[in-house]
């Protein structure tokens, strides 16, 4: 197979599901690191353009299902956290809770997902497999959504203990049939017997900034045509601007009333929550259709009316005119949302706070999110406006690193590489006698020592951020720098390389991304 060798595949919407599917199977034979198939998980993947929803589903929840056998990556916990508390689909749910056993070890603070799951599939329970993606009828083996959330809590031991009470109440209920009756009184008492306690390093919330390529600049968005509720027609700039705005995206043909319904009748208790704040003057909110040719503005208006949400001059609902345009406002967003044609197949729960400018400030993506948190984040924000992309309104904590990324890689560019060099350099200042000081030997491992820590800093930015083209453009000159200073010593590749590596530093000091809030665990 001709991706068995790729660490990232360019699989595309050409590519078959069964390509797909034995590039997942092999990555699990070889054992290999399950980065490799975090790359191709997120829905705004290209190949997941142009297929259904159904498709979606299978292909999402196999390469999940397989976490439990290579260990679940960071990056693809959150949407396995996703399918347990918002999917519709068996498939997905299944696939979650058997992802969640891949984690190293258990956290009491996926409980309330599991049973949010169990909520989910209660009465509509059915037949999945995973031993093969398309499996053949009769099964050799099969399970349910529920037996996998069940073994799920089982893996988790003790540390599921607080799920109990709501456990114990589903026996009391007598709604299950016998065989799930039977599995969760044998989990139940797993639970109760575990007297292991659970690991300390487990317990607190873990932050997450989903995968993502370069997405446009917010100038670009800035023309974008939309329409709102009323029909009125307007330009993001117009409305995006002069006051923090609370973004949500939805569309109308959701058929995950978790998701997009939801999202709307959330946005509208938050909006009655900045009114008892006295904050209904000082923020704005709006939700952006992804569906721009089904959701008129009829449409959107009453969509937004039966779930209580409000619409004035600082509420409003849009859709996208220029169809064409609407990529550059999801790529900007960094929305993981794919499309059928004109239809949403796969698309994540989202919000996103913008600052006075319509900038982006802070993400909270997959997740349900909690409107009395993000109100905190709009008060801090009021009470010390930073202008998103200043780099003299930085806090001193980045401040600092960035300073020390862009002055490092200078402090290399001029430090004595090699004899000659240091002859050179200091013959520069003119004083009698100075260049006949000899070239000390360590000061090349010294330079090593910086050029690393360089590195090391870049490496861990970018980690953070997912945002990798500071490091490979600073590894590349530090390459070039090495192998044709001194060694080569070709002075002209050598200042190559040391522009590369300032080029690196400088765009890591002054590229600044905006953060995704994912908390988890903090319902």
């Amino acid at each position: 197979m001709k991706f068995l060798t790729s660490i990232k595949p360019k699989f595309d919407s050409s590519t078959s599901e069964k390509e797909i599917a034995n590039f997942v199977d092999q990555a699990v034979l070889l054992k290999r690191p399950s980065s490799v198939l975090v790359s191709i998980l997120d829905e705004s993947h290209p190949l997941y353009e142009g297929r259904g929803s159904n498709q979606v589903f299978r292909l999402q929840g196999y390469i999940l299902a397989s976490f439990e056998k290579l260990g679940l990556h960071k990056k693809a916990l959150p949407l396995a956290l996703e399918a347990l508390e918002s999917s519709m689909s068996i498939y997905m749910v299944a696939a979650g809770a058997k992802a969640i056993r891949g984690m190293k070890t258990a956290n009491r603070q996926i409980v309330p997902y599991l049973l949010s799951a169990i909520e989910n599939v209660y009465y509509k329970d059915d037949t999945v497999s995973f031993d093969e993606y398309l499996p053949r009828w009769p099964l050799a083996s099969s399970t349910t959504a529920l037996n996998e959330i069940f073994l799920t809590l089982q893996w988790m031991g003790n540390a599921a203990s607080e799920g109990l009470p709501q456990l114990e109440s589903w026996i009391k209920s007598n709604k299950l049939n016998e065989k799930n009756r039977l599995l969760l009184l044998k989990t139940i008492d797993i639970i109760q017997n575990d007297i292991q306690e659970e690991e300390s390093c487990c317990g607190g919330p873990i932050q997450y900034s989903k995968p993502s390529l370069f997405g446009v600049s917010h100038k670009k968005i800035l023309d974008v045509k939309l329409q709102d509720q009323e029909g009125e027609t307007l330009l993001y700039k117009e409305y995006f601007k002069g006051h923090p705005t609370v973004v949500v995206f939805f569309y109308t043909r959701c058929e995950n009333h978790n998701k997009c319904s939801l999202t709307i009748n959330k946005l509208g208790k938050f909006q009655k929550l900045i009114k008892e704040k006295g904050l209904e003057k000082k923020v704005k909110t709006a939700s952006i259709s992804y569906d721009s040719v089904f959701d008129k503005p009829d449409v959107i208006k009453q969509y937004g009316l039966i779930r209580h949400a409000k619409f004035d001059g600082f509420n409003r609902s849009f859709r996208v005119l220029d169809r064409d345009k609407m990529s550059l406002i999801l790529n900007y967003f960094d929305s993981s949302v794919n499309f059928n044609g004109n239809l949403v197949n796969k698309h994540q729960v989202e919000l996103h706070v913008l600052d006075n400018e319509g900038k982006l400030l802070t993400s909270f993506t997959r997740l349900q999110w909690n409107p009395e948190e993000v109100v905190q984040t709009l008060e801090s924000y009021l009470a010390h406006p930073i202008k998103q992309g200043s780099k003299w309104i930085e806090t001193p904590k980045k401040i600092v690193p960035s300073f020390f990324n862009a002055v490092v890689p200078i402090l290399i560019a001029f430090f004595p590489k090699c004899p000659l060099c240091w002859a050179a350099y200091l013959s520069l200042f003119g004083v009698a006698g100075i260049s006949s000081i000899p070239y000390i030997p360590w000061l090349l491992p010294l330079f090593c020592v910086f050029l690393g820590i360089n590195l090391w800093l870049l490496w861990r930015k970018a980690s953070r951020q997912n945002d990798w083209l500071a490091f490979y453009l600073a590894s590349a000159g530090a390459l070039i720098l090495v192998l044709f200073g001194p060694i080569l010593n070709i002075e002209i590749l050598s200042i190559f390389g040391i522009i590369l590596l300032i080029s690196g530093s400088l765009v890591s000091s002054f590229r600044i991304k905006p953060q995704v809030k994912f908390k988890p665990f903090s319902i």
